[in-house]
C-alpha cells in the first residue's frame, strides 16, 4: 500500500466486500460470486499451466472474466460469436435481492457494475479521509514533486485513480474547466505550456452528468465531499460488437481498456500521451509495471537517436536478481523496461560490476542499476517509491544527467 491507496491485493479485498451484499452464494452465505470466480480462475491456472503455479488472479483478471462470460450469452444485435462455440459452465445459485437466482447475463453485468462502483466509492473515501499517520508521507510526496518542478517542466500521465498527484500539483492542467466541470479538449491539445495531468484510467474527481445531450458525460468534481452520480448500475452498459459489456463508469478498470478509452476525456489523453513522449527530454516511471500494453506502446519509438534518460522506480525484495542478470525473472517491471527501451542485459551495470548479482548491495547503497550507453540510458531503482521520495535529489540528478 502506498500512501493509504489499496495495493492490488487490497483491491481484491475491497471487491470481495462489494460483492458480499447482493451476490452471496445461496448455499453458503459466507462466500460470494466474485470470490467464486476468482478461485475458479486460480484453480484453472494451477491445473493447466505449470508457469502459473502459485500465481493468484488479480482483480482485473476477474473483471475480464465477467465481461468475457457475459459475451457467451445471446443479447440481440450485440450477441457475440463466442457463445456459438463455448459451453457456459455451471455456476452456483446466488441470493439476489434476497431471492435465490441462477447466474445469467444480467447478474454478471450487475456484478461488474457493482464492483466498479464499490471500488470508486472506497477510493474516494480514502482520499477524502486519509489515514492521519500517512500525512507526513503525503507531505514528502509533495516535496518530491516540488523538487521535480524546480528542475523540469513536468507532465504527468497516471493510471491511478487517487488524487495524490493532484494534491501535489493543484494548479496543473487537467483539461477540465473547474468552474463548469466540463472537459474541453482544447485545454490539452492547444495549451502553450508543457505541464499537464492525464488520468488515463480516470480519477476520484471524475463524475458523470448530462453534457450536450449525453447523459453519461464525464465531468470534474473538485470537492470529494459532495455527492457523486457515477452509479454505473443505474446506467445501461456499453456493449461492443464482440459481445462484451463494460459498465458506463467514470473510471476504466479490468481488461478491454482499448475499448473503454474511446470516450472523452480518455481519447484525448491517449493522443496527448504520444505527443508528450515524443517531446520529452527524460521519462520517470513511478511504480508503473509497463503491463498495460496500450500505455506501453507510447514508448516504443522513444529510442530515436536522442540521448534521453529513463528512470524506472521499482521495488524488489532482497535476494531478487538484477534485471541485467541472465538469471533474472523475465516478467518483471525492470525486465519489461529493458525490452521497451532496447537495452540488452549485457549493457546493464551496478556499482561498477556487470556479473550476476542480487539487488541487496544496490538497495543498501541506495543506488541504481544502470545502462550508461548514450542513446540507451536506463536507470533502475529497487528501493521502492517511498525511498525514492525520501531521496529526491538522487532521482532528479539521474534524470538530469
Amino acid at each position: 500500500m502506498q500512501f493509504g491507496i489499496p495495493s492490488v491485493s487490497g483491491v481484491h479485498g475491497l471487491l470481495m466486500q462489494a460483492a458480499s451484499s447482493q451476490f452471496s452464494l445461496a448455499d453458503d452465505s459466507t462466500k460470494n460470486l466474485y470470490g467464486f470466480l476468482h478461485d475458479a480462475v486460480k484453480d484453472y491456472w494451477s491445473a493447466n499451466t505449470k508457469d502459473c503455479l502459485g500465481k493468484t488472479p488479480n482483480f482485473e483478471d476477474v473483471l475480464y472474466a465477467i465481461s468475457a462470460l457475459g459475451s457467451t450469452y445471446p443479447a440481440g444485435i450485440f450477441t457475440g460469436t463466442l457463445g456459438a462455440f463455448v459451453e457456459k459452465k455451471d455456476f452456483p445459485d446466488i441470493l439476489y435481492f434476497g431471492e435465490r437466482k441462477p447466474v445469467d447475463w444480467n447478474v454478471l453485468s450487475h456484478l461488474r457494475q457493482e464492483l466498479e462502483d464499490g471500488l470508486l466509492t472506497e477510493f474516494r473515501k480514502r482520499c477524502r479521509e486519509p489515514d492521519p499517520a500517512l500525512s507526513p508521507r503525503v507531505e514528502q510526496f509533495k516535496s518530491f514533486f516540488a523538487a521535480l518542478t524546480d528542475e523540469f517542466d513536468v507532465a504527468v500521465a497516471t493510471t491511478n485513480y487517487d488524487d495524490l498527484i493532484y494534491r501535489s500539483l493543484p494548479s496543473i492542467e487537467t483539461g477540465f474547466d473547474l468552474a463548469e466541470g466540463r472537459f474541453k479538449q482544447g485545454r490539452i491539445i492547444d495549451r502553450s505550456s508543457w505541464s499537464c495531468l492525464l488520468h488515463l484510467h480516470g480519477s476520484v474527481h471524475f463524475d458523470m452528468d448530462l453534457i450536450d445531450g449525453d447523459l453519461h458525460g464525464i465531468v470534474w468534481q473538485d470537492d470529494l465531499n459532495k455527492g457523486f452520480h457515477q452509479n454505473s448500475f443505474g446506467r445501461s452498459p456499453h456493449r461492443t460488437a464482440e459481445g462484451h459489456a463494460f459498465p458506463t463508469s467514470s473510471i476504466i478498470a479490468g481488461y478491454g481498456k482499448t475499448e473503454q478509452i474511446q470516450r472523452a476525456p480518455f481519447r484525448s489523453y491517449y493522443s496527448e500521451l504520444d505527443r508528450l513522449v515524443h517531446g520529452s527530454d527524460a521519462v520517470l516511471f513511478l511504480g508503473f509495471s509497463l503491463l498495460d500494453a496500450h500505455v506501453r506502446q507510447a514508448f516504443t519509438d522513444y529510442r530515436d537517436g536522442r540521448d534521453r534518460p529513463v528512470v524506472f522506480i521499482d521495488y524488489a525484495n532482497d535476494g531478487v536478481m538484477m534485471a541485467g542478470s541472465s538469471f533474472s525473472d523475465a516478467d518483471t517491471g525492470p525486465a519489461r523496461a529493458m525490452r521497451v527501451f532496447r537495452v540488452p542485459p549485457g549493457e546493464m551495470k551496478w556499482l561498477g560490476y556487470s556479473h550476476p548479482d542480487s539487488v541487496n548491495a544496490l538497495k543498501a547503497a541506495k543506488e541504481f542499476e544502470r545502462c550508461a550507453v548514450p542513446g540507451k540510458r536506463l536507470s533502475i531503482w529497487y528501493n521502492g517509491m517511498l525511498e525514492a521520495v525520501d531521496n529526491a535529489p538522487k532521482i532528479v540528478n539521474e534524470l538530469a544527467k
